[in-house]
């Protein structure tokens, strides 16, 4: 007999799962007992290190009928072996799912199963800071031909300095340019040094927002990390 039908009929519920975003939940060739699961958790960065897991709806496919997912993941090392905590920079990361814990399964047809984590990932978010900039002063700039840009970046509840987190200093109106770039110490300062002359051309053409942008700043909350530039 011909295994092309089977083959059609695989490849029809291949694109329809791909159409609707999501995989039926079979048990994968290697391992029939397992039934896949996605962990994703969300953090905070620096201050407030306190992370929240879940399953993730969107790409762990419905488990079998008869089965549920019962209890709260739990991984404990990134994919290139670190743990995870509070130093986790801002962005995804990709987990080892093989350090992932604490999901059962449950009903009727749950007998023989286990939940087999297919792939895990953490999202750490902005923090909740403030960012006060001081924007150098014109005239010091056009004599010396430098502009020094400062910036201090802390939690808005603690006021713990956030260390190591890199700043871009520039202008903006309409139109935004990084003039330097730098790296935020213990007390949370980051101080850089720029073009004194391109730094007064534009403020010449009416760029008058001096910003240090940097991954914590929350783009919610506008004002922080922004001021506006000196008079001559």
């Amino acid at each position: 007999m011909s295994r092309r039908p089977l083959v059609r009929y695989s490849a029809l519920v291949a694109l329809v799962a791909s159409l609707i975003g999501m995989t039926p939940a079979l048990a994968s060739a290697d391992d029939p007992t397992a039934v896949p699961v996605t962990v994703l958790a969300t953090q905070f960065y620096g201050a407030n290190t306190s992370r929240v897991w879940y399953i993730d709806s969107n790409l762990t496919p419905p488990p079998p009928n008869g089965v549920t997912f019962v209890g709260t993941p739990l991984c404990t090392r990134l994919a290139d072996g670190s743990p995870i905590d509070g130093s986790l920079t801002p962005g995804y990361h990709a987990i080892d799912p093989t350090t992932c814990t604490g999901v059962t399964l449950t009903g009727p047809n749950s007998p023989g199963l286990h939940a087999s984590y297919s792939s895990a990932r953490i999202y750490v978010a902005p923090a909740d800071v403030n960012v006060v900039v001081t924007a150098p002063s014109p005239t010091r700039a056009l004599v010396t031909g430098k502009a020094v840009f400062t910036a201090r970046i802390t939690s808005r509840w603690t006021g713990v300095p956030a260390v190591g987190v890199p700043v871009s200093f520039g202008l903006g109106g309409r139109f935004f340019t990084t003039l330097c770039t730098a790296v935020t110490g213990s007390t949370g300062v980051a101080t850089c040094t720029g073009n004194g002359a391109r730094y007064v051309s534009l403020l010449t053409s009416s760029r008058r927002l001096v910003y240090a942008d940097s991954a914590l700043t929350p783009y919610w909350y506008y004002g922080s990390g922004v001021t506006t530039a000196p008079a001559f």
